[in-house]
């Protein structure tokens, strides 16, 4: 897997050797801390293209507000990037559907959640009995590109500080092998903090089917 950050800025941070034998073990060990990472925030961090599709009935399950929220698969969404959201019906109908004006719709790119507001064109469906379950359906490209490093692999570009970081701390941790869960350290303490708020653990939002 791609590291979160250079092997060059690990050995900045901690006073690490300039060896070979070094290096290879903080590249290995950044990679580890990625994929760790990937697992404790539920994103991956390849930029790929998705398709998600949502099952939205509002007697099954809570909204926000009366709001919809929707959690997509992946977070770090590229909002440089075609992101479109449709509804229908039926999911046959969603890719003749036009895409809904998003201008009042809150979405945090980062966290990969969309919260569809009272101004959306689909809302009406919410308050109508005979209409209140449909598809929705956003495409859309998440995730980091990457770049060839000088370690037989590869790290990925554009990365947020606060997620390098973590990756950083994480590498130590593992290096040193102070990251022991039944007692308290500096290090890892840190990694927690950094985390705080950005896992995407978010159970008032329909995730895709």
């Amino acid at each position: 897997m791609p590291k979160l950050a250079t092997v060059e800025s690990y050995r900045a941070r901690f006073g690490a050797p300039d060896t070979d034998s070094t290096n290879e073990k903080i590249a290995a060990t950044l990679e580890a801390a990625s994929v760790h990472l990937s697992s404790l925030l539920q994103t991956g961090f390849d930029a790929v293209t998705h398709t998600d599709i949502y099952w939205v009935d509002s007697e099954e399950f809570p909204f926000v507000d009366q709001f919809v929220r929707l959690r997509l698969r992946n977070g770090f969404v590229d909002s440089s990037a075609t992101f479109e959201v449709r509804t229908a019906s039926l999911v046959s109908e969603l890719s003749s559907q036009d895409p809904l004006d998003l201008s009042d719709a809150v979405v945090d790119y980062e966290a990969g959640l969309i919260l569809l507001t009272y101004e959306q064109n689909s809302y009406y469906q919410l308050s109508n009995p005979i209409t209140d379950r449909w598809f929705a359906q956003v495409d859309y490209t998440a995730g980091f590109q990457t770049q060839s490093d000088a370690y037989q692999g590869s790290v990925y570009q554009n990365v947020p500080s606060w997620l390098s970081e973590a990756a950083l701390l994480q590498a130590y941790g593992m290096m040193e092998g102070v990251c022991d869960p039944k007692r308290g350290n500096p290090v890892c303490d840190s990694v927690i903090r950094l985390l705080e708020g950005k896992i995407r653990a978010y159970p008032s939002a329909l995730r895709p089917i």
